[in-house]
Parts: structure tokens; sequence; C-alpha cells
């Protein structure tokens, strides 16, 4: 299964180094903690259950410290990333890249730092999830609900989303990418830099 991840490329003032294109050569990305994602609501939901059950809710399922990458996947009969607002909101008006991932293979990587947990295909709803004493001791159905549902605003990402069990840098192997998108609008020399970088690799 293809994702896409839309990536800005904008330059670091302090480092004059382009940070996407550092990582992508580096073969890794920031799985961020849900404080950290452009949507202040992340992760809201309902908890309805007594105050005795919530602290076993809080056992069972802290989203503070888990870690989230996020991708595309793509819109029925889409062959490549051709989702103009994505272009424009995360990849800086095509200044950027868009990287194709294949998503199985991440499955098949197992150092200890990368502690993938699982994926979420994105739930567009108009309100937050609510959980229930009857949710327990269904994980994954609570991690599907706190991890997995978004406002119907933000339905035009067709998200997925890898769920790791804590944030920071993964490291993943090169046969993961299977394509490189540049935007109409990247520079010409960044282009050629990271096609004749990754090319070698």
């Amino acid at each position: 299964m293809k994702a896409y991840k839309y990536r800005a490329n904008l330059l670091d003032a302090k480092t004059l180094k382009r940070r996407d294109t550092v990582s992508l050569l580096e073969y890794e990305f920031y799985a961020s903690q849900f404080k950290d994602l452009n949507d202040p609501f992340e992760g809201s939901f309902e908890l309805k259950m007594v105050e005795s059950d919530k602290m076993k809710f809080y056992q069972e399922i802290n989203p503070i410290d888990k870690g989230i990458y996020s991708l595309a996947l793509p819109k029925q009969e889409e062959t490549f990333p051709s989702n103009e607002l994505m272009w424009a909101h995360y990849a800086d008006s095509h200044r950027g890249f868009c990287i194709e991932y294949e998503l199985t293979e991440f499955e098949k990587i197992f150092t200890p730092d990368f502690d993938l947990r699982r994926r979420i295909n994105i739930s567009y709803q108009a309100d937050i999830p609510s959980i229930t004493k009857e949710d327990f001791p269904d994980v994954f159905c609570i991690q599907e609900k706190v991890f997995g549902t978004k406002s119907l605003a933000w339905n035009i990402e067709n998200e997925i989303r890898l769920v790791f069990e804590k944030s920071g840098i993964k490291k993943y192997s090169n046969n993961t990418i299977t394509g490189i998108y540049f935007g109409l609008r990247i520079g010409i020399d960044e282009r050629n830099y990271i096609f004749d970088t990754i090319s070698v690799h």
C-alpha cells in the first residue's frame, strides 16, 4: 500500500540546511507528540465513565508519550500525489517535495527505536469520540478513537497514521521509499542534489 508525505523543505536559518532534505537522505523521520501536531484538537475525546475507571484508561492509553507520523493515502484512481491543497499547505506551495512510501515495508523493521505499534486510518466525523467502560479491554478500539479521529474539515488529507510507542526520530530502510515527487517550484539545484545523492544509496 502506497502513502505520501508532503514536505516543505524550508531552509533552516541557523544551519543553512534544508531539514527535510537532510531527513530524507538520512532515511529518517520524526514521530511527533500530539501536542506538536498542527491541529490543537488532536486526541480530543470524552470519557464517559466513573472516576475510578478513568485511571485505568490512562494506564492503558496514554496519548502524551506516543509518536505519530501522518501520511496521506492516495485518493481513488490517484497514481501520483496530485492533491493540490496538500501541495499548497504541506509542500510550501510546490517549493518542496513529496515522498512515496510502501507502508508494508515499515512493518519489516525490527530495530529497538522503530517501535511501531499500529497503522490507523483516520475517521472523519462531526463530533469528538466518546470512550466508555464498555470499550475496555479492547485497547485497539480505544486507540482508534483517540489516535484516529479528526473533524470533517480535515478529510481532504485522507490520512493514515503510524503510531509509535514513543515519539522521536525513527530510522528506516531505503527500500521503504518507492518514489520522490518534486514540486513545480523547487530549486533545480536542490532537486538535482536530492536526485544525485539518493540515487547512489
